[in-house]
């Protein structure tokens, strides 16, 4: 069961017979009483988004490996745009952490 509180999701679960109340942000990360994440939704969205780009760098690296042709050049386009993004990414992200 999970119900809206203040702008904080409180979730409740049956464990046995206990419940269980575990607070979250409205963001991607969760936080109970004693733990919160050290950085916003913000930061945590713009580190994965990074981390998603460079992951799928990799990926169309080792698919130009096995492509020939148009295929090869579509994999080398799409890496160059997603090296772009991320390397944008990365500015924001310096900025971010500066302030």
């Amino acid at each position: 069961m999970a119900r809206r509180l203040r702008g904080t999701w409180v979730k409740t679960r049956t464990v046995g017979t206990l419940f269980v109340t575990i607070h979250t942000q409205t963001g991607h990360h969760y936080r109970t009483d004693s733990i919160q994440s050290p950085i916003d939704d913000q930061l945590y969205d713009l580190l994965q988004t990074l981390t998603s780009k460079c992951e799928a760098i990799e990926t169309y690296a080792k698919y130009e490996d096995d492509a020939t042709g148009d295929a090869k050049q579509v994999f080398q386009e799409i890496a160059r745009d997603d090296i772009r993004h991320a390397q944008r990414l990365l500015e924001v992200l310096k900025t971010q952490l500066k302030s």
